[in-house]
């Protein structure tokens, strides 16, 4: 094992090996990354948008780790899918928020303290470096969201400067994100994002659309429904509306990931499914949640019906 600089953030003297993997790549082990694969291709082309995006990638691989993800292979064939808008947060406010999102999940309970160390944890909210890190953290303080309970710079033992420091969430804090995350159902209404295929019509017909029917819920897919308007905007509202949200990732869609997350972020359950050829080219982003992966229509109506009775029941 060799101690580089990282690729993605920059810190010196980080372990990284040769990978395995069928890919030519090497292994990193980032104390602010986290651990991530990088194609020796990718490496050494240094292309533009790898260079302007390097911070992104890094946030990714962080929270793949914070949310008990597998480690990410960044490789030159798959940058664009993890550079894609649609999977990431789109303004400062968004960005602002998964701090608070951090705080909630670190925290048992109210009024825990979490400890930040500002040049480690800034991929968590796709800050570019630790000062953009600090300016959000400053702005939630200044918003009375958070409190800080230690701010002062600590040298550790090799004498570098760490702004290490203890915050918690106030009751505005608490009271904003839940806010954010509250589930907010609307009646029976599950929404369907999946490929709109004709290779997939006979699984939504003979398995997806009974396995919801027969658990009281009433399926909606956008393309089913006659309307006038913008379809983005009957995508968004019909959402809203929703209190379940089936995900299918076969075909790998772009629309079907930012669906999903949109749901997440209104607090509304999604299911996940994918077929099994379909299941390892799941974007890393997401690849961690607990996906039905299913080989027939019978198995996924099986399967479906199951997971919507465990986990949300009408």
């Amino acid at each position: 094992m060799n101690n580089v600089n990282c690729p993605l953030c920059g810190l010196p003297n980080v372990p990284s090996q040769f990978s395995k993997n069928d890919v030519r790549s090497s292994i990193f082990h980032c104390p602010v990354c986290s651990i991530f694969t990088l194609s020796d291709l990718a490496r050494i082309m240094h292309i533009e948008k790898f260079e302007r995006n390097k911070y992104i990638l890094s946030a990714i691989s962080r929270r793949a780790w914070e949310y008990g993800g597998d480690p990410p292979l960044f490789t030159i064939e798959n940058i664009e899918n993890c550079l894609d808008e649609r999977c990431l947060p789109h303004t400062l406010i968004d960005r602002i928020h998964l701090i608070l999102e951090y705080l909630m999940r670190k925290s048992k309970r109210a009024g825990d303290s979490v400890e930040i160390n500002v040049e480690q944890d800034y991929p968590i909210a796709y800050a570019k470096d630790p000062a953009e890190f600090d300016f959000m953290i400053n702005s939630l303080v200044k918003s009375g969201f958070i409190k800080m309970m230690r701010s002062k710079p600590i040298v550790s033992l090799d004498d570098t400067i760490k702004n290490i420091f203890d915050c918690e969430l106030t009751i505005e804090g608490w009271s904003k994100v839940e806010q954010l995350y509250k589930k907010t159902p609307k009646g029976n209404q599950c929404f369907i994002a999946m490929w709109f295929s004709s290779e997939l019509d006979y699984t939504y017909l003979s398995s997806i659309e009974p396995a919801i029917l027969e658990t009281g819920y009433k399926p909606l897919r956008i393309d089913k429904k006659e309307h006038n308007d913008k379809i983005d905007d009957q995508i968004i509202a019909e959402i809203r509306r929703s209190s379940l949200l089936i995900a299918d990732f076969t075909g790998q869609r772009g629309g079907v990931y930012f669906e999903a997350g949109f749901a997440l972020g209104l607090g509304i359950p999604v299911i996940w499914t994918c077929h099994k050829d379909h299941i390892n080219d799941c974007h890393f982003y997401t690849n961690h949640y607990n996906h039905i992966v299913w080989t027939s229509p019978e198995e996924l109506k099986e399967k479906l019906k199951n997971r919507i009775l465990a986990t949300v029941p009408l």
